[in-house]
């Protein structure tokens, strides 16, 4: 009988620290896909960002650089990102190229090796 007590115990008690958060957490990200429209700004599951650029059955249209979109699937949606934070990934990028460094004269490429022919 007291078996039954201690059995029924763990099992309670692995549902609530496994069974219900990540119940908890299915629902959010759910209702996060339900509330997606154009114009959000998104972080995938693989890490891309990108503008939502429309909306389809199980897959949306994401523009993750001017004119160079791709499909993706909702259920790989990672996070939205709020609007006062979008700023902030933008701001990483630099804003000109770098120039690539002039090769320096007095460097010269090795000599290639002699070839010994004794046999």
């Amino acid at each position: 009988m007291e078996f039954i007590v201690f059995l029924a115990l763990g099992f309670g008690l692995m549902w609530l620290l496994i069974v219900l958060p990540q119940r908890r957490k299915t629902q959010a990200h759910g209702t996060m896909i339900t509330q997606l429209k154009p114009g959000d700004y998104i972080v995938t599951a693989g890490g891309l960002y990108g503008t939502v650029t429309d909306l389809g059955e199980d897959d949306l249209g994401l523009e993750i650089a001017p004119d160079v979109e791709v499909r993706v699937a909702k259920r790989a949606i990672g996070a939205v990102i709020p609007e006062d934070e979008i700023e902030d990934v933008a701001d990483d990028e630099p804003d000109e190229p770098e120039q690539p460094d002039e090769p320096d004269a007095s460097i010269t490429a090795p000599e290639p090796p002699i070839a010994d022919d004794r046999r």
